[in-house]
Order: C-alpha cells, then structure tokens, then sequence
C-alpha cells in the first residue's frame, strides 16, 4: 500500500491506513494483517476520531506488517483506545515514537498494546557485579534461543536495597 496525503478540506496530513471513528466507536474486532506500507509522506497508521467527538477506536489489531519509509512516526493516534501489534517491522522512519495525541483534548489515552509472547528463557539467579572485572555480569542463553525481542525482570539485588542498571546490551553468539 502506498498512500498517505494531506486531508485538503482540514490540511492536516493523513496516514497510509487510516481507521476513522468519524460517526461513532470503533469497537467490532478489526484485523490489518499481513501489510507493508511504503512511502507514506505521513504516519503508516493513524487511528483518529475524524468528527471532533472523541470516539474511541478499540480492538484492532496489526499483525505482520512492514512499513518502509515514511515522512513521520509508524503510528499516529488521534483518538482515544487501543491497539495490538504483532510482527511489525518499520525501517527508515522519521520520527521515532508514537504521535499520541487524542482529540478532543483530555479525551483519554490511546494505547498501543506490545502483542508479543514472552517466556522465560534464564531463570532467576545472583549475578555478582566485581569492580575488578568492570562490574559486567552475563547471562548465557540457552543454545538455539531465537528473540527478537528482551525483556529483562528484576527480583531481587543481592548487593544493594533496589535494583539498577546502567547499560543493557544483548548480542547474538555464534
């Protein structure tokens, strides 16, 4: 899909897919799947209340889209609600970030929801940062582990009252 231009009777910039709650709430389940999105001059997605009444777009869901190159953010909210993304991708972006701004204003949050499935690959276990190693710690992964993305939870800090970090960084082995 390739689209996304300026709204001539509002100049305002619409994204490539939109999904208007213009006459009333979005709440029926809708699926965008298996899209790329190319050359949006604007976002790749916008989800807006078009009328000015603050209707909220809810239960959409994106899954297995691609967006390449657009002239702003992937995502731009102008309505309250909701979304699930799964298996975005999005390369040469121009903004980074969510445009998150529902109108009418104060009107409620729009929330992006990570659909992602975590597990739990390293369970919990003390790692010991030694100033006479550079205060490193790593945690191996077990082999084949495939992610595309972390999320670190801290339990505990065997040294100290509160958990801190100061740098993350992951890297593939060999």
């Amino acid at each position: 899909m390739r689209t996304g231009a300026v709204n001539p009777n509002w100049n305002h910039p619409m994204g490539a897919l939109r999904v208007d709650s213009y006459d009333s709430a979005i709440d029926a389940t809708v699926g965008i799947t298996d899209t790329t999105i190319t050359d949006s001059p604007y976002s790749a997605f916008e989800f807006v209340s078009g009328g000015g009444q603050g209707y909220p777009v809810r239960n959409v869901t994106v899954n297995g889209a691609t967006v390449r190159n657009t002239g702003t953010v992937v995502v731009q909210a102008e309505a309250r609600g909701a979304a699930t993304f799964r298996n975005v991708t999005a390369s040469s972006v121009s903004a980074a970030g969510v445009y998150n701004c529902p109108y009418p204003a104060n009107s409620g949050p729009f929330t992006l929801i990570d659909g992602s499935a975590y597990s739990t690959v390293a369970g919990a276990q003390g790692h010991r940062f030694d100033p006479a190693t550079g205060n490193t710690a790593t945690v191996a992964l077990p082999a084949g582990t495939d992610l595309r993305y972390l999320r670190l939870s801290v339990s505990a800090n065997t040294g100290w009252p509160a958990a801190q970090f100061g740098e993350v960084e992951a890297y593939l082995g060999s």
